[in-house]
């Protein structure tokens, strides 16, 4: 039986040690509280080393909101695991880049301050987070 002394990931020298978070929402989906899910994960060099699927702590009133909240949440992961990578391992200099991907095109056009609507000013400002790490030039979003 192997112990975790055992585990190790292996990444192969290819100089291509970029960080991709892939994030997606699932509106509604839980029918006894209407609450959406938030999945992602997290590729450094082409390896999987994160993965997540939680329920959302709030009730989201469109598929955008959920979606929104969702951008929220996997950047707070990727800079955890950015300085993990910078800090702790030392394969990246401290301004790589995260590049986050997800399919909503109304939630990007809320971070990137496109989309100024108000069926939309309801979402909380604690959410902005994702906005500064985009403004910032820490995350960007494909």
């Amino acid at each position: 039986m192997l112990g975790s002394l055992d585990v190790c990931l292996n990444f192969r020298k290819s100089g291509n040690l970029k960080f991709n978070i892939y994030a997606d929402a699932d509106y509604a989906e839980e029918v006894v509280d209407r609450k959406s899910y938030t999945d992602y994960l997290g590729k450094f060099g082409g390896s999987c080393i994160d993965w997540e699927s939680k329920k959302q702590s709030v009730v989201a009133l469109s598929s955008t909101e959920a979606e929104y909240y969702c951008l929220c949440e996997a950047p707070k992961e990727a800079e955890f695991l950015r300085n993990f990578i910078v800090e702790d391992i030392g394969l990246l200099n401290a301004s790589g880049l995260v590049v986050l991907w997800n399919d909503s095109q109304s939630a990007q056009s809320i971070i990137k301050g496109t989309n100024r609507h108000k069926r939309t000013k309801h979402i909380d400002v604690r959410w902005y987070f994702v906005k500064n790490l985009v403004s910032e030039g820490k995350v960007v979003i494909e």
